[in-house]
Parts: structure tokens; sequence; C-alpha cells
């Protein structure tokens, strides 16, 4: 019963935490340019600096969502 309870609770705060974060990189804040351009020129994949964040931002949607699934049938 804790075990359950436990591995729901941190399903949902990661979720959460993963959804918030939506925000800024579906708007274009400038934080998030800031950091995706880093990376794009670190990586030296200038696409990366453009599109990352919308990539990166669509994976956090479909893991939450697959975590709270998972929460659901717990």
């Amino acid at each position: 019963m804790v075990y359950k309870g436990f591995s729901w609770a941190l399903s949902l705060y990661i979720a959460i935490v993963f959804v918030q974060s939506l925000f800024f990189k579906f708007t274009g804040a400038y934080e998030t340019q800031h950091i995706f351009g880093v990376l794009g020129d670190w990586s030296g994949f200038q696409w990366f600096a453009e599109y990352g964040a919308y990539g990166v931002g669509s994976v956090e949607l479909v893991a939450s969502i697959l975590l709270m699934i998972s929460c659901w049938r717990l």
C-alpha cells in the first residue's frame, strides 16, 4: 500500500513539473531560447536552437500523459 502511494505521488509530481514547463517551451520564452540556443551551439546542431524546445516539450507532454495513465492504473 505504501509503495503504491509513493509511486502515485512521485508520478504525479513529475507530471506536474513537466506540464508547468510546457508553457515556456511552447511560447518561446527568452530563457528557453537562450538555453536551447546554447545547446544548439554546443552540439553543432543549429536546428536544435530553433526547434529543440518544441521537440523536448512534445516529449514531455507525452511523458506526462503516460505518467498520468499509469497513476490511474495503480
